[in-house]
């Protein structure tokens, strides 16, 4: 190989180790990026198995009781159960309640004037919503099947009143609650674990309004609440163990591929660094020989 080929190669050799050695150092740093990924998916394991959820008691008038999960949904189902316990949601900032996004929609944004109209707004769009009754029909239901007591106090709440013994209480706003939010008991425990909500339970005690019996409602809280329990949570853990050994797996696979690349940059760069030193000792004969020649 003459001098000026040696030369070449020589440095095309060098410029290829060093694109190697590049290479092999981002490599190590994806090996490193992958090390905190294992980290944060542990970390997300650790708390994905201690996740809990609110569970209530529910009453059957034949005293039986059973657990159910906290959604919004369960805890205004008001039913024909004289024991069953009726809460309202709350929000923290406004003081605004909670309403169905069906009776939302059906008050068209506005409070109703009167009781009879918001009880037939209830009734019709959301109680008895597509069972085919006439407003009549779902109004009168609404009173025989006992929830009446449950959305007047909620309709006092809403629009406010002054008692006949001259206790005033303030109006609230509402805040819309969609079908899926209702009925998901993610949403709300969420909402009270983050102080955005605020639960409230109806109370035996009554203001007298127009010489109607109206319920009031107390603030009350997951851990003194006696019909209410936390345990713990099947699914979310069942999810976060079946996550947990995907990323794992993922990442195992992702650092497979990476030794792979790295085993074979390093057969290559020890290639390389053989043929360097050949190549760096054929131009340092070529230069002696050179220098001999130039001096003969």
């Amino acid at each position: 190989m003459g001098m000026s080929a040696s030369q070449a190669r020589f440095l095309s050799i060098t410029s290829r180790i060093h694109d190697l050695e590049y290479q092999a150092q981002a490599i190590e740093y994806s090996k490193l990026s992958l090390s905190n990924e294992s980290y944060i998916a542990y970390e997300e394991y650790c708390e994905g198995i201690n996740a809990t959820k609110y569970q209530m008691n529910v009453f059957s008038t034949e005293g039986a009781n059973t657990k159910v999960d906290v959604t919004y949904s369960s805890i205004i189902a008001s039913a024909n159960q004289p024991t069953h316990i009726m809460y309202m949601l709350t929000d923290t900032a406004t003081d605004a309640i909670y309403l169905p996004e069906q009776i939302v929609n059906g008050m068209n944004g506005k409070i109703p004037e009167t009781l009879d109209e918001f009880l037939g707004v209830v009734a019709d769009n959301y109680i008895y919503s597509g069972q085919g009754l006439t407003s009549d029909e779902a109004f009168d239901k609404l009173a025989q099947d006992g929830y009446s007591t449950y959305w007047t106090a909620i309709y006092y709440q809403l629009a406010g009143y002054t008692s006949d013994t001259g206790k005033v209480s303030t109006g609230r706003g509402f805040i819309s609650v969609s079908t899926y939010s209702a009925n998901d008991r993610e949403w709300i425990q969420r909402k009270i674990e983050e102080g955005e909500a605020i639960l409230n339970v109806m109370q035996n005690a009554q203001d007298e309004v127009n010489d109607k019996k109206v319920n009031i409602f107390e603030q009350t809280n997951m851990a003194t609440d006696t019909n209410m329990s936390i345990a713990s949570d099947d699914l979310l853990i069942s999810r976060a163990q079946d996550t947990y050994e995907r990323k794992v797996e993922d990442i195992n696979q992702k650092d497979k591929q990476l030794d792979l690349r790295l085993a074979r940059i390093e057969n290559e760069r020890n290639a390389l660094k053989t043929e360097y030193d050949t190549v760096k000792d054929l131009i340092k004969k070529n230069i002696e020989r050179g220098y001999k020649t130039f001096n003969a």
